[in-house]
């Protein structure tokens, strides 16, 4: 089966609703992505894509469209 969407995750994530994770979602606009909640993310991404994030990946992390940048560059799909 397909992964989920990189909005669906930070939607499960943060518990929002599957249809709030939209690309400018980020710390800013979800008020649970703080810094715990910012590695959260970052582990459950390298779980559900199957990808190794370095540091700077997880930096560059900044809203949901950042982050699917940064899964494409690592290779994966969704």
């Amino acid at each position: 089966s397909e992964p989920m969407r990189p909005e669906e995750l930070v939607a499960r994530v943060f518990g929002l609703l599957p249809d709030e994770g939209a690309d400018a979602t980020g710390p800013e606009t979800c008020e649970d992505w703080d810094s715990l909640g910012h590695l959260n993310l970052v582990l459950e991404m390298e779980q559900v894509y199957g990808v190794a994030l370095s540091t700077d990946d997880a930096l560059a992390i900044t809203d949901v469209a950042s982050m699917k940048r940064i899964l494409a560059e690592r290779g994966a799909r969704w």
